[in-house]
């Protein structure tokens, strides 16, 4: 069987509403591919702009190559 990695980088996201009446909002990105999850540290410094430039790799076997979300 055959596998394949993905990789990839998660920058930034931008103008997120701020759901926290007090406090600070801890903003994280979860990325899911073919059944694993993975996820960006905590940015509390940019609150509803959060930029975290993080690089994923994902190891997907090729039984799950064609079954991505669209």
């Amino acid at each position: 069987m055959e596998a394949r990695y993905f990789y990839f980088t998660v920058h930034s996201a931008r103008d997120l509403i701020d759901v926290r009446h007090s406090g600070e909002m801890k903003v994280y990105a979860k990325v899911s591919i073919a059944g694993k999850s993975k996820y960006t540290k905590v940015d509390l410094v940019n609150k509803t702009n959060p930029e975290w430039n993080t690089r994923f790799c994902f190891f997907v076997p090729e039984e799950n190559r064609y079954t991505c979300c669209y």
